[in-house]
């Protein structure tokens, strides 16, 4: 009996200590798991849900799980179309890069189209990121005032999977200053833009130019201004004119880093182009109206008196001064007097339009009937027009000459 009670004894007491060893390890798992559920964040419903539905239709749950301690990325508190502002593409003719402006409180950035741009929020800013992120938006289609785009939020799971995938359309509107730098280049490109003169043709050309200037004779003319100096170019639509050390050329080759202006149509009444800075994200549209001279000057000239000198030259007078005159000589008007061409530096001027004066060009002298008569043109200023001097020459008279 006495073996009977100690072996009886000794079971109880095993019995409880395993049920003492149970009850501490059941204690022990059950404060992990309230931990594990504390510190875990719990997901939106929606969100919850469509990782279910997502994980149903693949077959695999466990391969959408949530990373823990993730927090679920949030839009900004502005949308978008107010965070983002649309500075503008590149339309540059010259550079056609497909490049867009876009930019945020903080941060600007040069993007292509069709190219997906990421993006995080931190609070009610924007911040563009070179790196994957749950934000990213990719533009379409690109206007000079709208931009149009798809922005898409992806949320992918532990392994990396994409567990949630939304896209979106969105329009963003152009927000003028955003992005439209103008460098010094560019303001002094425009400054001569807006004293820039559409001409008719030259008619200087058209009468005394030769086979090599026949395809520009019939051309209209734009006249640049910059400062004190002045460039005449015959045009055409399509033409492309860049800004380069302070004047404006024609160039071979495009100069992609310096200011560009187009002519997009030409008529008669008027000249329209574009201009672009260097960047490309800054243009404005001009519209030169044409320039008409008046040209009651030129006709109504006259000389006071022509004398025939020989064969090939006369002797004329202009308000008291006289002028000897050969063939093809020229008389230019400085400060309202008349003066004889004689520097080729000055012809190359008057030729540019660098200096607008009126001209007068001897070219023949001709019988006709029983008299002899002096040949030659009168130019305006701008030579769009012309008058053909048909003047008798008197006696011979003794004369003296203004040299």
């Amino acid at each position: 009996m006495i073996i009977k009670d100690i072996s009886h004894k000794k079971w109880r007491k095993g019995a409880l200590q395993f049920v003492h060893i149970f009850s501490f390890i059941s204690l022990v798992c059950t404060i992990f798991l309230l931990l594990g559920n504390f510190f875990s964040p719990s997901l939106p419903l929606s969100q919850k849900n469509a990782a279910l539905n997502t994980s149903l239709i693949a077959g695999k749950k466990e391969d959408f799980l949530w990373k823990k301690h993730d927090k679920t990325p949030t839009l900004p508190s502005p949308p978008i179309e107010t965070a983002i502002f649309y500075g503008g593409a590149n339309f540059r003719p010259d550079k056609k890069d497909n490049t867009i402006a876009l930019s945020s409180e903080g941060h600007k950035i040069i993007a292509k189209l069709h190219e997906p741009i990421y993006f995080s929020t931190t609070g009610k800013d924007i911040l563009f990121s070179e790196e994957d992120t749950p934000f990213c938006i990719t533009p379409i289609r690109a206007t000079k005032n709208e931009l149009q785009v798809t922005l898409t939020t992806t949320y992918r799971g532990k392994n990396g999977k994409v567990i949630y995938k939304k896209s979106t359309p969105k329009t963003l509107s152009k927000k003028e200053g955003k992005h439209s730098p103008v460098s010094t280049a560019s303001a002094n490109a425009c400054k001569s833009l807006s004293k820039t003169q559409f001409l008719g043709p030259d008619t200087l050309l058209s009468i005394y130019g030769d086979k090599k200037d026949a395809a520009i004779k019939n051309c209209s003319r734009l006249l640049f201004k910059n400062n004190s100096k002045a460039k005449c170019f015959p045009i055409k639509k399509g033409d492309l004119f860049h800004f380069i050390d302070g004047n404006w050329v024609i160039t071979k080759e495009p100069a992609k880093d310096a200011p560009l202006f187009v002519i997009t149509s030409l008529s008669k009444k008027a000249l329209k182009g574009t201009f672009w800075n260097e960047s490309g994200f800054f243009s404005k549209d001009y519209t030169i109206p044409f320039t008409r001279r008046t040209t009651n000057n030129i006709h109504t000239f006259s000389f006071d008196k022509v004398y025939r000198r020989n064969s090939d030259s006369v002797i004329c007078t202009i308000k008291d001064r006289t002028f000897l005159l050969k063939q093809n000589d020229w008389l230019i008007k400085k400060n309202a007097s008349w003066h004889n061409l004689k520097k080729l530096s000055e012809l190359n001027h008057i030729l540019d339009l660098q200096t607008a004066t009126e001209i007068i060009i001897f070219e023949d002298i001709i019988k006709e009937k029983d008299r002899e008569v002096f040949i030659g043109y009168i130019f305006d200023k701008t030579r769009s027009n012309y008058k053909k001097l048909q003047i008798p020459l008197k006696k011979k008279e003794i004369v003296r000459y203004t040299k």
